[in-house]
């Protein structure tokens, strides 16, 4: 499928002209975007399309790309099927779709606006998911009509349903690790709890997920980002709204002189950079080869879309994903797909001078290096951290039992059997990879070839 410059063109100024609403998934215009959206991601994926009747701010169909939890979905013999052959018979309509479709149903009310966790990446067999943060009683009540939910025993019922339907969910899609992007644990108007972070209480932590609090400001961070960029000032966002400190779920060190404590004396680029170099430390490092990440921030429009869309194109720049996408393609999905179907309000934004979207496109050029790669090189900042730690490590131990004899194993050895990120790694001696130009301000760099 050919994406042609005025394609790009047509789309910005579409969706910048309408509010997205439940009146425009009618639209013909919303339809003909969808399906250009599902032959692109179809050109490198098997996928699965489930129709979305519980979203009205989603997509018009969800798209599935990744393995399933083959011990959830079964045929009606309870036995498991290959991932081809669950996709193909979701398309067909079949048993699959309806257990699919149930169980999206029935999560629904699990997260704010019945924003679900929904597919939207896979690398390297793990999905990449995006949400909305967990709904309260208040939206309970209110999209169910059980004013039973707003009691203290009710309230206790209720999240205790919330987080079953929803870890089940997730557990569909392999997600392991959620990031959280709000600045508060509980989103409140007054004394009402509107929506909360799986890092208020312990309930996603005890069913074995890995919850990280990462802080990132909202859309008013980016009031006239364009006038930054002009005068080349990057200040560092307000935090007059944090509650809740940053806590990633999973050891890692950040090059220096970053510090995760110093956190809020970062420039949005900065916290931009040391949170995906997080967030790729979680998609290669985790030994479960299906484990996944889920990204949401409140409502999973704003901050969200701007972490999914880095992450697919710096993961299509690698040739980890997408790998049949030309620059337009990219971009028509990414802006499409990643922002526009999923409810991202671009005209309203922008009218507010909001400039969220403008500032994703700007970072990208700070995000050129290896250390934001999937595959990281013997150069890259977290490798030579991560060796300066053992030779303290190695040292403080030799000092303190230098008469006992240890015995040593070479590096040729132990590669093979230790992650890249595990202290007792040691960095094979191969060139670093060569730099990767800045782009243009009206184009992206062409994607790099797989390794």
């Amino acid at each position: 499928m050919d994406i042609k410059d005025s394609d790009l063109k047509d789309l910005f100024k579409l969706c910048g002209s309408f509010e997205w609403s439940s009146k425009m998934r009618s639209d013909p215009e919303v339809r003909f975007i969808q399906d250009r959206c599902n032959a692109l991601l179809s050109k490198d994926y098997k996928i699965g399309i489930i129709n979305n009747t519980f979203c009205s701010s989603y997509p018009l169909e969800i798209i599935l790309m990744g393995d399933l939890d083959y011990d959830t979905i079964e045929d009606e013999e309870g036995k498991s099927k290959t991932r081809d052959e669950i996709l193909a018979s979701i398309n067909n309509h079949e048993q699959e779709a309806k257990r699919l479709e149930k169980l999206m149903e029935e999560s629904k009310l699990c997260r704010c606006r019945q924003r679900i966790p929904a597919p939207v990446l896979v690398v390297r067999g793990r999905t990449v998911a995006r949400s909305a943060a967990l709904s309260e009683s208040l939206e309970y009540a209110y999209q169910t009509g059980d004013l039973s939910a707003l009691s203290g025993a009710g309230k206790g019922k209720m999240r205790q349903n919330r987080t079953h339907l929803d870890t089940t969910w997730l557990n569909v899609l392999h997600v392991k690790h959620i990031c959280d992007l709000m600045v508060e644990n509980i989103r409140k108007i007054m004394t009402l709890r509107l929506s909360t972070s799986e890092n208020a209480s312990m309930e996603y932590q005890n069913a074995g997920f890995h919850v990280s609090k990462l802080p990132y400001p909202g859309v008013e961070a980016f009031l006239n980002y364009t006038n930054h960029v002009k005068s080349i000032s990057f200040p560092a966002p307000s935090w007059k709204k944090l509650d809740s400190e940053l806590r990633t779920a999973v050891e890692f060190p950040l090059p220096d002189p970053y510090n995760w404590k110093q956190y809020q004396t970062w420039t949005l680029i900065e916290l931009t950079q040391n949170y995906i170099r997080y967030m790729l430390h979680l998609l290669r490092s985790d030994p479960d080869p299906k484990a996944g990440i889920l990204v949401h921030c409140i409502s999973g429009w704003d901050r969200t879309p701007m972490f999914i869309s880095l992450l697919r194109l710096l993961m299509w720049a690698e040739g980890e994903a997408h790998q049949s996408l030309n620059v337009n393609q990219m971009l028509y999905l990414t802006c499409a797909y990643d922002w526009v179907l999923f409810g991202h309000q671009l005209g309203h934004r922008l009218s507010n001078r909001q400039e969220i979207i403008y500032f994703c496109f700007y970072v990208l050029q700070h995000l050129l290096s290896d250390e934001f790669s999937l595959s990281l090189g013997p150069n890259a900042p977290e490798v030579i951290a991560l060796q300066k730690s053992k030779e303290a490590a190695a040292s403080s131990s030799s000092s303190s039992s230098s008469s006992s004899s240890t015995s040593t194993t070479s590096p040729t050895d132990t590669n093979d059997k230790v992650h890249p990120l595990s202290e007792d790694w040691t960095p094979p001696a191969s060139p670093q990879r060569s730099p990767v130009k800045s782009p243009s301000a009206s184009s992206l760099a062409s994607p790099r070839s797989p390794k």
